[in-house]
């Protein structure tokens, strides 16, 4: 089968940002209905004491939203791989309920995967104090910018603003569809070589004993399979492994590394969004890039910026060559593997 795409990819998936930031065509307003649905919804779930992991499907029904959510998904999976859900009522819930209100949410979307090796599928993205770029630190911890960037083992990221910060912490996403038109048209054809060999990636200190810290083989930034391009990009993560494996990179890694940064960051291509309590981003990974600026806290830390996040697999999973989404050794797409399960 043909690992590589010789033209342009077409639609909606390479979007600019400059085109989009004045419409609201991204941004779906929850009507009254829905804020009723989740109520009835968390209720039903509380009284039957179900903790945040047990919640499914079912018991989160949202029936007068559930055909929208369905042609939300539609557009992540198949349209610009992006919306914004606004209007979940923060102010009337404690964090737990919001985990659930959250999580009711997401059953829609797709199953919650593990985001790190102690099993967590729903994260508190929040300042702990971490160095971001120090060894091992994951970018949840920290309240540093970002470049643009995927995750690794999810279809979907899901972002949900319970908080935001004094300053800063705005969204950035790039669609990475068109990064990859602009190094066809533009740059010399080594370039998307280099981009479709791929790079060593640093598993962060989450592997399991007995694997690799650093990837065995090249991940590929582009990889094109079953009629569908995908993306796989960390720059940090690259020069961590380089770093722990003693490597440097050639001048033309290097230079492709940051031709991307520079494409992806562009005012044309990305789009801002100063997400705001209630705020529900579902991206689609494997088109989108996602990056933070930097942020201020407040003082208080009752008032700290806090994003919950959950990593999604629909039930249509997104095609993918094996090198491609294999990135934590773990020879599936369940996620980050618990380091429990290691000989398992």
């Amino acid at each position: 089968m043909d690992r590589t795409l010789a033209s342009a990819v077409p639609g909606p998936m390479a979007w600019k940002g400059a085109e989009l930031a004045a419409s609201g065509s991204w941004v779906y307003h929850l009507p009254d209905t829905a804020l009723e649905d989740i109520d009835v919804a968390l209720a039903a779930v509380c009284l039957r004491g179900l903790s945040v992991h047990e919640i499914g499907k079912a018991d989160f029904p949202l029936p007068s939203i559930a055909p929208g959510l369905k042609v939300l998904l539609q557009e992540i999976e198949k349209g610009r791989g992006f919306v914004l859900i606004r209007g979940v009522p923060v102010g009337r819930y404690a964090v737990d309920e919001l985990e659930k209100i959250f999580w009711g949410i997401g059953t829609h979307f797709g199953t919650a995967l593990a985001q790190n090796s102690s099993g967590e599928r729903l994260l508190h993205v929040t300042d702990r104090g971490d160095q971001y770029g120090a060894t091992n630190v994951r970018g949840y911890t920290t309240r540093s910018g970002q470049q643009l960037h995927t995750d690794s083992a999810t279809d979907i990221v899901v972002l949900f603003c319970v908080r935001k910060a004094k300053s800063g912490g705005v969204s950035q996403i790039s669609s990475s569809m068109a990064v990859y038109n602009e190094f066809l048209a533009r740059y010399p054809p080594e370039y998307l070589d280099q981009l479709y060999k791929g790079f060593h990636y640093d598993r962060r200190g989450e592997e399991r004993p007995g694997v690799p810290s650093i990837t065995e083989r090249p991940v590929p930034v582009f990889s094109y399979h079953a009629g569908r391009l995908s993306c796989y990009y960390s720059h940090i993560t690259i020069l961590q492994a380089a770093r722990k494996s003693g490597r440097s990179l050639t001048e033309l890694e290097a230079s492709v590394l940051d031709a991307f940064d520079e494409i992806a960051a562009r005012e044309a291509m990305r789009l801002d969004m100063a997400l705001q309590p209630g705020d529900v981003q579902l991206l689609n990974n494997r088109t989108v890039l996602h990056a933070r600026t930097g942020w201020e806290d407040h003082d208080d830390p009752q008032r700290k910026r806090l994003m919950l996040r959950l990593w999604l697999e629909p039930a249509d999973p997104w095609p993918l060559a094996a090198d491609a989404w294999n990135v934590d050794g773990r020879g599936d797409r369940r996620g980050v593997p618990p380091k429990e399960a290691a000989g398992l």
